[in-house]
């Protein structure tokens, strides 16, 4: 039963850091709409600073747990190996 939580820990993991890649991305794109005139700027400035800011940050949140957690992990599992 923990092997099955454990990979769906790793696997949530994983996506959160794809999300979080792509949302980044967007971030970056919508700022270069805002700065650059890229698309129109009413549109970008709506991306940028009302839509991405949350999923962002609920993205980095659960990335960061996840990966804390297994950092927490290792360290119990390495303090238990025999020398």
């Amino acid at each position: 039963m923990e092997n099955n939580i454990s990979k769906i820990l790793l696997q949530t993991m994983r996506y959160s850091g794809y999300l979080l890649f792509f949302l980044v991305l967007a971030q970056f794109i919508s700022g270069l709409g805002i700065t650059e005139g890229l698309f129109d700027r009413y549109v970008a400035h709506e991306i940028h600073a009302d839509i991405l800011p949350l999923p962002i940050l609920l993205a980095f949140i659960v990335h960061s747990v996840l990966n804390f957690r297994l950092l927490l992990v290792r360290i119990r599992n390495r303090a238990k190996t025999p020398k």
